[in-house]
């Protein structure tokens, strides 16, 4: 579905925007050549949709999709992350710092947990909305199994840095350290507007879903 006249004021930008607004048509058969080679990545006109978990290829997928649309003459104008689970905490600060780049605001419909959190604070306007489910937990390896208290603290330094770097406040940070290893904390919508994390709070139905197959 197209955004409504509110939801294009609110998440234009300037650098994107034109006098069509946010979602503007485009040859979709040239954008599926590359998107058929992600299963997780998809788009529709200038909105890419991620779903699933992120992986360490991710950010390489979302600049190729970006090229594409470049021959095109747009860009990705919005990143919505559907039901995402996580995944890899340095391919998702890749992704945000991609997202960021390209000037791209970000949304969130259903969950985004953990690495997920990270790319969403990529987007040039982060939009929450009823739907969007928020969730923190400790940062883990690929096997499941904790750091030791040096490489926690590390990572903890990353994740503070890259927050700052987005303009969130690293209090997040705070609430990842406060859990346990089995614990999971959600970032209702007020934390996450007053922390930066989210910048705009839209309807749901105001978030473009893509179309179905």
């Amino acid at each position: 579905m197209s955004l409504s006249g509110l939801a294009q004021a609110a998440l234009s930008t300037p650098a994107l925007s034109g006098g069509s607004g946010l979602v503007r048509p485009v040859n979709t058969i040239s954008v599926r050549q590359i998107l058929e080679s992600g299963a997780n990545m998809k788009a529709m006109d200038d909105v890419v949709y991620i779903s699933g978990t992120i992986d360490p290829d991710q950010d390489a997928r979302l600049r190729e999709i970006a090229l594409i649309m470049a021959r095109e003459g747009m860009a990705p104008s919005l990143v919505v992350f559907l039901a995402n689970e996580g995944g890899h905490l340095g391919a998702a600060m890749r992704l945000g710092r991609l997202i960021r780049q390209l000037g791209a605001n970000t949304a969130v419909t259903g969950m985004c947990a953990s690495a997920c959190i990270y790319a969403y604070a990529g987007g040039a306007r982060r939009v929450t909305t009823p739907d969007s489910r928020l969730l923190l937990h400790q940062a883990r390896r690929a096997d499941g199994r904790g750091g030791t208290a040096a490489e926690d603290e590390q990572v903890a330094r990353i994740r503070y840095e890259y927050l700052e770097e987005m303009g969130v406040d690293p209090i997040l940070v705070a609430w990842e350290a406060e859990l346990a290893p089995n614990q999971m904390r959600w970032v209702i919508s007020g934390e996450a507007l007053a922390a930066r994390l989210a910048t705009v709070r839209l309807a749901a139905e105001d978030i473009p879903l893509p179309a179905d197959d």
